[in-house]
């Protein structure tokens, strides 16, 4: 009895301890050392400015402050509330430095000014953001973004950036770009290199333009390129919810994408193994002067390609081999200005809109009839809500048939028709109806690869799983009903002998 007595009284002073530490930093924000000391501080930039490396600072109410300077590995707990910056960026993260925020709570970023961001991740340094955080860019100015990350020259260097699925992000204008070495403040930079980041999206994105921007000046780089893996998550911009504008490798897993385009690719290296594309932006005008804005799920468009120093056509390189590619006004995906690119389709869904009349617009466009003839065979499956190709320009007065361009594109690939869909390629064969096995417990799933063509066989036979048996299975309840109740009184009686002291 006494032991417990004891135990109760450390308690209550440890809890009297804590609540007075949090009574007495009557400020805007506290730092905790790893030992657990605590610093009140009166602003928040103090907090960051003094606390040691390794230390939580907690914000214990709402401020205005900005171009707080990150110089070391720190985390910040939003703690329920709001920054507020009027001019400038509101967190700098320098080389070498760390800025993790957790907790719920919202930065915000008012615009007064150009070329500002909630964070800025300098090459070298990292961010991550742990729980419901909330990035808010209010600026409509052209060069201003939520999250602006800086690549380096020096592969070496590396710059990590993750989101985590609670984020919110919403922007006037750019959700994350990332830019070149070169980048001095606006968005004219020379061309340059953008090497050693990894950026990994997750969360709500919903912006006025861009909801992830590669700019557009970063040149090619064979070795240490920009990466973004996209696994999850919902991007909607009103111009391109994805935008492949310089180069980076990009791998798209899944997620929702929805925008005028969902996916604008001028340059880099697009693996699209899954997600939803969306398009919702009206069909091309003006072409060729507008063919950019095509309201396509996916535009390929080089638009660099007669500017020195920048990337140029033989730079793209797609890959999709899953995923649902959708256009509400325009063809599914528009190909222009790319013939010396790379390009496989092999699966996925596409839909295409309706042109003035009501009919169905071929899933993919193709401008010109010369990329055609150097693409033989990169479609080798996949399924086509109309038609998978129409008609290509040959010259300025004539096209190739659409069955043609048809026949080079899919050159030993099976084309048929099925329930009013085109389907090139040999999608796994589902049971006839009553002939499914029911599932038996103890089937085990394998994971592995499977294109569009290879039959399905991703389940371990149940026969190669050993069942259980059900009498193991009474002796073995039983034994552990036994063990527990002897648990129970063993601890009953050790109760007892301690109270009694």
């Amino acid at each position: 009895m006494k032991n417990l007595k004891m135990f109760a009284i450390g308690l209550a002073a440890f809890a009297a301890m804590t609540m007075g530490v949090h009574a007495a930093c009557n400020t805007t924000a506290e730092w905790t050392k790893p030992d657990g000391t605590v610093t009140c501080e009166a602003t928040l930039t103090a907090a960051v400015t003094n606390a040691d490396a390794g230390s939580v600072i907690t914000l214990l109410q709402d401020t205005q402050e900005g171009n707080i300077n990150v110089t070391k590995d720190i985390t910040v707990n939003l703690n329920e509330h709001k920054v507020t910056a009027a001019n400038g960026d509101i967190f700098r993260v320098a080389a070498g430095a760390k800025l993790t925020l957790n907790g719920k709570g919202e930065l915000y970023n008012a615009g007064s000014t150009a070329s500002q961001a909630d964070v800025t991740v300098a090459a070298g340094g990292s961010f991550e953001t742990k729980g419901a955080v909330t990035l808010t860019q209010e600026s409509t100015n052209a060069t201003v973004e939520a999250v602006r990350v800086i690549g380096s020259a020096d592969a070496s260097v590396k710059t990590n950036v993750t989101f985590s699925d609670e984020t919110v992000v919403t922007s006037k204008l750019n959700g994350i770009v990332i830019y070149q070495d070169t980048f001095t403040g606006n968005n004219s930079g020379t061309a340059g290199a953008a090497l050693g980041v990894t950026v990994n999206m997750a969360g709500t994105w919903n912006v006025q333009k861009y909801a992830v921007k590669v700019n557009g000046s970063i040149a090619y780089a064979a070795d240490g390129a920009t990466v973004i893996n996209i696994e999850k998550g919902t991007y909607t911009g009103v111009n391109n919810a994805l935008y492949a504008s310089g180069y980076a490798i990009w791998n798209i897993k899944g997620g929702e994408f929805t925008g005028a385009q969902a996916l604008q690719i001028n340059s880099g290296k697009v693996t699209i193994s899954g997600g939803k594309f969306v398009a919702n932006g009206p069909a091309a005008t003006g072409v060729p002067a507008n063919r950019k804005n095509t309201g396509s799920a996916i535009v390929v468009y080089n638009a660099h390609e007669d500017i020195a120093g920048y990337p140029d056509a033989k730079y793209i390189d797609l890959t999709i081999t899953d995923g649902e590619f959708i256009s509400e006004k325009a063809n599914a995906i528009n190909i222009d200005r790319a013939r010396d690119g790379k390009f496989a389709i092999n699966g996925g869904s596409f839909t295409s809109g309706k042109d003035s009349e009501g009919n169905c617009l071929p899933a993919i466009y193709i401008f010109d009839y010369a990329f055609v003839s150097s693409h033989e065979g990169m479609i080798t499956g996949g399924t086509f809500a109309c038609s998978v190709v129409g008609d290509t320009d040959n010259s300025s007065s004539s096209y190739q048939p659409a069955e043609n361009v048809l026949a080079i594109l899919t050159k030993g690939s099976n084309v048929k028709t099925e329930g009013g869909k085109v389907v090139v390629g040999d999608p796994a064969t589902s049971e006839e109806p009553g002939q499914t096995e029911p599932t038996v417990p103890g089937d085990e799933e394998q994971n592995g690869d499977t294109n569009v063509g290879d039959s399905a066989n991703n389940q371990q036979p149940a026969e190669n799983v050993e069942p259980a048996k059900t009498g193991d299975n009474i002796v073995t309840f039983m034994g552990l009903g036994l063990a527990s109740l002897a648990v129970v009184g063993l601890g009953a009686k050790n109760l007892k002998k301690q109270t009694s002291m």
